[in-house]
């Protein structure tokens, strides 16, 4: 396996809505969001704000075309693979 980059997933704690407007506040552009999460942007860095509290996740197709598996290791922090 090669990575090609590394983009943290962090959570949001119980109100997802107010981590998002915690992250907007501090200066982060919020480039993409839905009911699942939000990716924010500073410069060339990026992390996704992930609204998870350890649920299980299958594999399937993602609207951008890739084939995506969510594994959530035993501190809670969701790792996101793509094909």
């Amino acid at each position: 396996m090669r990575a090609h980059q590394l983009r943290p997933f962090v959570p949001s704690g119980e109100d997802f809505a107010l981590a998002v407007q915690f992250y907007t506040d501090l200066g982060f552009e919020n480039i993409y969001g839905n009911h699942q999460g939000a990716i924010f942007k500073v410069d060339e860095t990026e992390f996704h704000l992930q609204n998870y509290h350890n649920v299980e996740l299958q594999p399937m197709m993602q609207p951008y075309g890739k084939r995506a598996i969510h594994l959530i290791d035993p501190a809670g922090v969701l790792w996101h693979f793509t094909e």
